[in-house]
C-alpha cells in the first residue's frame, strides 16, 4: 500500500503530460482572441536590506522614495540607497538630573526617553528627578 501513492502520482503526471502534448490547436469550442488592452504598469520591490532597495519598474510610471525619484536602468531594474529618518528624538529638559516627565493635563508620569514621554506637548510638561517626586505631586 505504501508504494501505491508515489506510483499513482507518477501515473497521473504521465497522463496529464500526454494530454497536454497532444495538440497545439485550441480545444473545441475555445476561441483565442488577441489582447489589445494597454500594458499594466508594475513596480516590483525585490529587496530592502542594508539601507538599499532593489527592484524593477515596467511601464510608464514614476516612482518616488521620499523626495528622490527612482530611475531604472534600460532593463527596468533599479537599486538605490535609502535615507531613513532617524528614530531618535531629543527632549530638552530643565537643568539638573530630571528623569521623569508628566503633563499638566494628565495624571501619569513617564521616563523622559519613553515614547509616551516624547508625545507630551512641550508647553504642558512637568519634570521630576525621581518617581517618588512625581508620585508626591499626585501622578501615577
Amino acid at each position: 500500500m505504501r508504494m501505491m501513492w508515489p506510483l499513482t502520482v507518477v501515473g497521473m503526471g504521465v497522463l496529464l503530460s500526454n494530454f497536454l502534448r497532444q495538440s497545439d490547436e485550441p480545444l473545441e469550442g475555445v476561441q483565442l482572441v488577441a489582447d489589445h488592452r494597454p500594458a499594466v504598469c508594475t513596480v516590483s520591490i525585490g529587496s530592502i536590506a542594508g539601507g538599499r532597495v532593489t527592484g524593477e519598474i515596467h511601464g510608464d510610471v514614476r516612482v518616488f522614495i521620499g523626495d528622490a525619484q527612482v530611475i531604472p536602468n534600460g532593463s527596468g531594474s533599479f537599486a538605490m540607497s535609502l535615507r531613513m529618518p532617524s528614530s531618535a528624538v531629543a527632549i530638552a529638559s530643565p537643568a539638573g538630573d530630571m528623569r521623569f516627565v508628566a503633563s499638566r493635563r494628565g495624571k501619569r508620569y513617564y521616563p523622559i526617553g519613553s515614547v509616551q514621554g516624547q508625545k507630551l506637548a512641550p508647553a504642558n510638561r512637568i519634570y521630576f528627578r525621581s518617581e517618588q517626586e512625581a508620585q508626591a505631586a499626585g501622578f501615577r
